[in-house]
């Protein structure tokens, strides 16, 4: 009797000490979002999507990323583990290992892909361990490092695209089988259908005014041979991309949150007594940014597309959960530049960076003046040298570095370039962002900084990487249970999202955190 009593009486302060705390957080990610696309097209939002969460929630208009490079790999995993790649070692989406001595991907794993290569516990990961394990906890995107590096190491599972067979698949690291859900919501074909058919703009095109004219030369086409421009008929193309061609659509973020609903309920996400997280990484925009460019009209559909799943994704929470009952961020792990050709069209200085060159003038210039190259090769914009070979040749990394540096000055869209020596003592704002971004053990000797508008892409659409506003402005939306209404202007960072998620769940904070709570937001 007494025992049945006293595990009635734990069973009711659990329940009521869980009912502290948010039943579902839901953290979005919008792969190359910049902060001007919730400006740009807010007139033509509905109600319900991202201007609820911006009118009903807090939102920061001045966030930013504060290191380089700013890729999706170190992106998410900021986010997330509330920290820079300084500390959590994702420097990129790929770096050179020195330890095997060939490139690696930050996800790369010998059983598939895993978060092994993040080296600081996670927002989810803190999660799971304040619950034991019990905190329910899912990652979705297209992208596998979208959907790994923010469910963590300690994940009930992540999920991510196959564009080869159009299904979502995991890895090993999360189980030997798929979940039953998955493999329902697999066998419903859902990316075929969406390519089956013709995508034609939402509204009139004459009425998409935020957007370049839908025939412009900045663009690349999906249609080979054809120009970039409505209609698409998805099906057709299919014959050419395959099921990858869903990421270059909007229909891709369709995709997520019919997958994410599939999860809520498979998972029974906000069900299990404590809360639970659900990460959402919408790929989709940053295929098409990098394809199309940020004038196109194609963006501007995608976006108010969007718009109407986020809204789609609120209202079942809130018939699911109950309004208040859940917390909601959305923010990017990067934005974009604009086509240098379009910028150098209108009188302003942009370029485009030519790698091959700059590789081979650095390992001539070396060569010349050494009598071996000694270069690695040049990623994330950073040179690699061989350092055994240099300690074997007697010589000294820093005379190295020299030369190498010498030889890119004057080379078009490069500024400056900087050794880790610079780096220690950076106390120059931008400098300090290369700092952030560096880690001992993986990233390179000597870091490239470029001209503002130059970037490493072809002639046409985007790409990003850089310290630049363009680049690290990004939204930082929050909505729900333990957020405030209203908004700042104030310049807070990314790395500020952990902390403050960590307040609200009532948790520790990742490990490695360098990030500070957003006070304005929680009311304090």
């Amino acid at each position: 009797m007494k025992r049945a009593l006293f595990s009635f009486l734990l069973t009711l302060i659990i329940s009521i000490a869980s009912q502290a705390q948010p039943k579902l957080v839901v953290g979005i990610v919008v792969d190359q979002m910049r902060y001007d696309y919730l400006t740009r097209y807010e007139s033509r939002y509905c109600d319900s999507g991202f201007k609820r969460l911006m009118e009903e929630g807090f939102s920061y208009e001045n966030g930013h990323f504060d290191f380089v490079p700013t890729y999706t790999g170190p992106g998410h995993a900021s986010i997330y583990t509330g920290t820079t790649p300084s500390v959590h070692g994702i420097i990129g989406n790929d770096w050179y290992d020195r330890g095997r001595g060939d490139f690696m991907y930050c996800t790369e794993d010998s059983g598939g892909q895993s978060p092994k290569n993040l080296l600081s516990t996670t927002l989810t990961d803190q999660l799971a361990l304040h619950t034991q394990f019990r905190s329910r906890i899912v990652g979705i995107s297209v992208k596998d490092r979208g959907a790994i590096l923010s469910a963590g190491h300690t994940a009930t599972g992540a999920f991510w695209y196959n564009g080869k067979t159009g299904k979502l698949m995991s890895s090993s690291w999360y189980g030997k089988e798929l979940p039953a859900w998955l493999n329902s919501f697999n066998k419903q074909g859902k990316a075929l259908g969406f390519l089956d058919q013709v995508w034609n703009p939402l509204y009139p095109l004459n009425t998409y005014t935020a957007s370049a004219p839908d025939y412009n030369p900045y663009e690349n086409s999906l249609k080979k041979g054809g120009n970039p421009v409505f209609p698409y008929d998805l099906k057709e193309l299919q014959a050419k991309w395959g099921y990858k061609l869903l990421s270059y659509t909007p229909f891709s973020n369709t995709y997520l949150v019919d997958a994410a609903l599939a999860a809520i309920e498979g998972e029974k996400l906000g069900e299990s007594g404590v809360s639970d997280f659900l990460c959402l990484s919408f790929s989709g925009p940053d295929y098409m940014g990098h394809f199309f460019g940020p004038q196109a009209v194609e963006i501007e559909d995608m976006y108010l597309r969007l718009d109407l799943e986020i809204a789609r994704l609120l209202y079942e929470l809130d018939k699911k959960l109950g309004k208040g009952n859940y917390t909601v961020f959305l923010t990017a792990d990067h934005g974009g530049n604009e086509v240098p050709a379009l910028l150098k069209e209108h009188g302003m200085f942009a370029g485009l960076l030519n790698i091959d060159s700059m590789q081979k003038q650095v390992k001539k210039a070396v060569l010349d003046q050494f009598g071996d190259s000694l270069v690695l090769g040049i990623i994330n914009e950073q040179v690699y040298f061989d350092h055994e070979r240099i300690k074997a040749k007697g010589l000294d990394l820093t005379e190295v570095s020299r030369v190498a540096s010498d030889a890119l000055k004057g080379f078009p869209g490069v500024y400056r370039t900087y050794t880790v020596n610079d780096l220690l003592v950076a106390t120059d704002p931008l400098l300090e962002k290369f700092r952030n971004g560096y880690h001992p053990l993986r990233s390179g000797d000597l870091f490239i900084h470029t001209l503002p508008g130059w970037m490493d892409n072809d002639a046409k659409g985007t790409t990003h990487g850089s310290g630049y506003t363009y680049d690290t402005r990004v939204p930082m939306l929050f909505y729900g249970y333990g957020v405030k209404q209203g908004k700042s202007s104030r310049s807070v960072a990314i790395t500020d999202i952990a902390p403050s998620m960590s307040l609200i769940l009532g948790i520790q904070f990742p490990n490695g955190i360098t990030g500070k709570p957003l006070f304005e937001m929680l009311g304090y």
